[in-house]
């Protein structure tokens, strides 16, 4: 009995957490797509700021 409520738990934890990501990446699909060039130019200067993080660090 405790080991099906367990079970059960557990599974709707996953489903949880499978249904926050889905929105997650729903979201962020349905901006990108709106409007992509602002997007891409957003992950260009957060790849172009880790970058230069990365440069200071390694100096």
């Amino acid at each position: 009995m405790i080991h099906q409520i367990m079970s059960r738990l557990i599974l709707t934890n996953q489903k949880i957490k499978a249904c926050i990501a889905k929105k997650l990446l729903l979201g962020n699909y349905k901006k990108f797509v709106k409007n992509p060039f602002d997007e891409k130019q957003k992950i260009v200067q957060e790849i172009d700021r880790l970058n230069a993080r990365l440069s200071v660090a390694t100096i």
